[in-house]
């Protein structure tokens, strides 16, 4: 007899069997009790949890010929057929390869019939996310009022790619991963049954790998036992299911996080040419991540992580020389490296290059933090300036430690006294033994930085096009008050600015409704209405005013607003133009161009309210908001 793999060998033949589902097994059970068995139901979870298996018992249950407590017998005839695939009642589809429309007509067809032998007729239809749209559709009616003889039961591993009007029609049950405590004990069972002589850790790393899903961990079990027999070593497990050692890996971790390039790059290698599979590798990193993630994040717990007693040591030696933040830098690093490997032939230099990334992340610093840095920066500057040991010269220098590394590439941006671009001079420290300081404007520039230069000695040449922020002036220096000029008889109010101005009239409501009626019906025309402006809306005749002459405002126009008019008015309305241009009242365009610098004030006031905001602006003296995005 051929041999059958302990995934076949040991599938669950009774709902007690469905390890980790008990919830769902006690519900079907319930439900066959009471004679409450519902047309259609619709199972979903991961690979290996048991929803076929949970299929098949539930079939057997429901036609078995002497029941055991709503369990089936797996003794009678009806039982053994389902068991061994040859019921002519129980039809089990795989959707994958048969997911046509035509598929579906003929199962439309069959159902019709009288189950021959069995209660019901029953339909299992595997990875039912597979079937098309059109499948879908031809089955609906179907499925929502079958026949009493029928039974539906859909499996899929994505249940969220089935049509919800699929999903309404179907009792779901969604089936969790099963437990690692769980599955060890399940494991231990059938390594005594089976006379196999495997370490508990051994059987922990086949579970772990298994990631939730029994059928998998009985088929890597079945992997192993193929190569050593009987028994296997943690050594020979992690060998053949691909699994890094738990020390090489702590390895590479550890070099990371002392960054530490050379020796990581030769833990990795080590790893590489002991044949680990670069995704399991990429796997336990993440893991390994995220658990210090997690001791951080909850001081020290690692109830939440599952991790083995002989690794939490290590974790809490990996902890001390790391941070939070680096943790999230190099998980979303490691993400990224999962999305190129998917994409890339090259995984290895992928993974290579990530981990130069990796040993690069240098700890995020929050804007407190900088600016508590700052401060004390200053307050640094400020005990050298009072000091009369110093010497001015390099005193000043200081002012420039803001100096890119390329000054080459970048001096065109600093302008020395002469106006010709310069590089700044190199910070250097200062020296007791040199002459005191001079000249107090020497010790007053000492405060300036390299940006407050630019702008004082460049005059804001290049800057009209762009605003830029205030970084202040110098204290000697005072503003010079805003000059409010009158507008000319040209301009409109919005020329001068609002700032001169206060807020404008706003435009007849019954005109706003009109704008709006026009356009939906003719935009181009709505357009040029936007910068219109109407005398009397309530005679027959509609007088517009325009800023200034339009071009595009032609006789065609006239007539569709013409048309537009009557529709809107309910009554006869001529359109009359005034071509000589005017500054009173207020176009809508005008208007709503206003609205969005107020509504642009309103949030400018209201970033400068936030306690974060006036930090930074009390550290910046003289800075100003001048962009806000919302987020």
């Amino acid at each position: 007899m051929s041999y059958v793999v302990l995934a076949r060998k040991l599938r669950p033949q009774r709902f007690s069997d469905l390890i980790g589902q008990e919830v769902i097994a006690q519900i079907l059970q319930n439900a066959i009790r009471s004679n409450r068995v519902a047309h259609a139901f619709l199972f979903g979870g991961s690979r290996g949890v048991g929803k076929t298996s949970a299929a098949r018992i539930l079939t057997k249950a429901l036609n078995c010929l002497e029941p055991d407590n709503v369990d089936p017998c797996n003794t009678c005839e009806n039982c053994r057929e389902i068991s061994s695939n040859a019921s002519a009642d129980v039809y089990e589809i795989d959707a994958a390869s048969n997911r046509g429309i035509e598929n579906i007509r003929e199962l439309r067809e069959n159902v019709k019939y009288a189950p021959a032998r069995c209660r019901y007729k029953v339909y299992i239809i595997d990875e039912a996310h597979m079937l098309t749209l059109e499948s879908f559709n031809a089955l609906l009616k179907t499925l929502e009022e079958p026949p009493s003889h029928v039974k539906f039961i859909l499996a899929t591993t994505d249940p969220h790619k089935v049509p919800v009007t699929i999903l309404s029609r179907c009792q779901r049950y969604d089936f969790q991963r099963i437990p690692l405590p769980r599955m060890l004990e399940f494991l231990g069972q059938v390594a005594v049954q089976e006379n196999l002589q495997l370490s508990p850790k051994s059987l922990e790393l086949i579970a772990r790998h298994a990631a939730g899903g029994m059928r998998d961990a009985l088929t890597a079990l079945d992997q192993v036992l193929s190569f050593a027999g009987e028994q296997a070593s943690e050594a020979e497990v992690r060998q053949i299911l691909g699994i890094a050692d738990a020390s090489m890996r702590f390895q590479l971790l550890g070099c990371l996080f002392r960054k530490q390039l050379g020796p990581a790059m030769q833990a990795f290698l080590e790893l590489y040419q002991h044949g680990f599979d670069l995704q399991e590798l990429l796997q336990e990193l993440l893991q390994s991540v995220k658990t210090l993630s997690l001791y951080l994040a909850l001081s020290g717990d690692l109830s939440f992580a599952e991790v083995a007693e002989d690794e939490q040591e290590q974790y809490r030696q990996l902890a001390s020389l790391t941070t939070q933040g680096e943790l999230q830098q190099m998980f979303h690093l490691l993400m990224q490296l999962e999305e190129q490997m998917k994409r890339s032939v090259h995984a290895r230099v992928c993974f290579e290059m990530t981990l130069l990334q990796l040993a690069s992340v240098q700890p995020l610093v929050g804007v407190k933090d900088m600016l508590q840095q700052i401060r004390t920066l200053r307050q640094e500057v400020d005990g050298r300036v009072d000091s009369p040991e110093l010497e001015p010269a390099k005193t000043i220098d200081q002012s420039n430690q803001f100096q890119p590394a390329n000054s080459s590439t970048n001096s065109s941006f600093y302008a020395s006294d002469t106006n010709t671009a310069s590089p700044l001079p190199v910070v250097e420290e200062p020296s007791v033994s040199e002459p005191p300081i001079e000249s107090s404007e020497e010790c007053a520039s000492v405060a300036k930085t390299a940006i407050q230069r630019l702008k004082a000695q460049s005059g804001g040449i290049g800057l009209e096009q762009k605003k830029t922020p205030n970084f202040g002036t110098e204290p000697q220096q005072s503003l010079k008050p805003t000059e409010v000029r009158e507008p000319k008889s040209s301009e409109s109010w919005l020329k001068v600015g609002s700032e001169q101005w206060g807020e404008p009239q706003e435009p007849p409501l019954n005109w706003q409704e009109f704008v709006q009626f026009v356009q939906g019906c003719a935009p181009v025309i709505c357009t040029l209405l936007r910068m219109a402006l109407p005398v009397d809306l309530q005679a027959d005749v509609w007088q517009l005013r325009f800023r200034h002459p339009p071009d595009l405002f032609s006789k065609e126009h006239q007539v569709k607003l013409e048309q537009l008019a009557q529709e809107f008015a309910g009554r006869s309305v001529h359109i009359q133009r005034d071509d000589q241009p005017t500054t009173e009242g207020t176009t809508l365009q005008e208007y709503d161009q206003w609205k969005n610098r107020e509504m642009e004030r309103q949030r400018e006031n209201q970033a400068c309210e936030d306690a974060q905001v006036k930090d930074i602006l009390q550290v910046f003296a003289g800075s100003e908001v001048y962009d806000i995005e919302l987020h």
